[in-house]
């Protein structure tokens, strides 16, 4: 009796698992290839994988629940080389590695990494007259819609424009990312309107087209930012020096190739990071979102960006957080600003 008992609670627990089984293929299986489909039509590195050996790969890796999608779309990533895209279940990020560099002159201090992004809680848009009546400001990365930052953007430069500053540098060093559009807009203030670059697919054509007018931020003519222009102090047209680092990432990234071969304004600095590359976001479900990369980040004069923005003058500098309006970097852009 007590092994009749035993082989029937065995049977029970195997249906019950193949049942389990059963069930999680039927919600995840369908899910991992509406995010293939997606990454096959829209990652900009889909011609660099062999896709039939791939989707193989990626339902041969096995988990036990609904974020058994989460190891091959990992795994999917790394193929791809895509070190931008991520994965979003119930709003938290799955994602590999992220970009790594083992140049001396382009890796990074993870201590100075968290540092910067420590410094976002703050909210704090840093601004100055630097000597020779040089305008400072940096740009903070922007986490969601922001329009506080934008404020404080914009406000600094309507102060700094009020003391009639020979030239501008504008800080990318610390901007790790983020929102782009508050960012933009807030140096809207500054540069009204602007073609802006945008993204490309091709290397040739845009994919997506970006400008400043009247100082909002537009994405294929479409205003992602509506905020009026309220300064008073009358816009000056100056020479602009823009500063990257290796830790300008991403949106960080986006507003130096914004700058890249416009004219009077060069940037100064450090190749940045390397996630120069637009995201897309692609809803799957109600609680999963895909989000490759889908753009190579294109300058208005036509550079592509492949692997972060390269400077108009290289100058390699241990980033201070501390201290970011004194230094080698720095002081190089003020002798460009001051030179007749």
């Amino acid at each position: 009796m007590k092994t009749v008992l035993k082989l029937t609670l065995l049977l029970l627990i195997s249906i019950s698992c193949v049942s389990q089984e059963s069930k999680s293929e039927k919600i995840t299986n369908p899910v991992l290839d509406s995010i293939i489909q997606v990454a096959k039509l829209h990652s900009v590195y889909t011609k660099k994988v062999n896709w039939k050996r791939l989707e193989k790969d990626m339902h041969a890796i096995k988990e036990d629940s609904i974020h058994s999608i989460i190891a091959p779309v990992k795994h999917m990533l790394k193929e791809l080389g895509d070190t931008h895209g991520y994965l979003m279940i119930n709003n938290r990020r799955y994602a590999q590695i992220g970009v790594k560099h083992n140049i001396p002159s382009r890796k990074t201090n993870p201590k100075i990494a968290q540092e910067l992004y420590q410094r976002m809680a703050k909210r704090a848009v840093n601004y100055s007259l630097l000597e020779k009546k040089i305008a400072y400001i940096e740009i903070p990365m922007v986490i969601n819609n922001n329009h506080e930052i934008m404020n404080k953007i914009r406000q600094a430069i309507c102060e700094l424009n009020q003391k009639n500053p020979l030239g501008w540098i504008i800080d990318l060093r610390a901007n790790m990312g983020g929102n782009l559009y508050p960012m933009a807009a807030g140096i809207g203030q500054l540069l009204p309107n602007l073609p802006f670059g945008g993204g490309t697919k091709d290397g040739q054509t845009y994919h997506l087209k970006w400008k400043l007018e009247k100082g909002n931020f537009y994405m294929n003519d479409i205003a992602m930012t509506e905020i009026p222009l309220d300064c008073k102090s009358p816009h000056r047209t100056t020479k602009i020096a823009v500063l990257t680092s290796r830790y300008t990432a991403s949106s960080g990234e986006a507003l130096a190739s914004g700058f890249k071969g416009q004219k009077d304004i060069k940037i100064f600095g450090e190749q940045t990071i390397g996630a120069s590359t637009t995201i897309n976001w692609y809803p799957i479900n109600d609680t999963i979102t895909f989000c490759p990369t889908v753009d190579f980040y294109m300058s208005e004069n036509k550079t592509v960006h492949k692997d972060g923005i390269i400077p108009d003058t290289f100058v390699q500098e241990q980033l201070n957080p501390k201290n970011l309006m004194k230094g080698k970097t720095i002081n190089t852009a003020i002798q460009w600003l001051t030179k007749n």
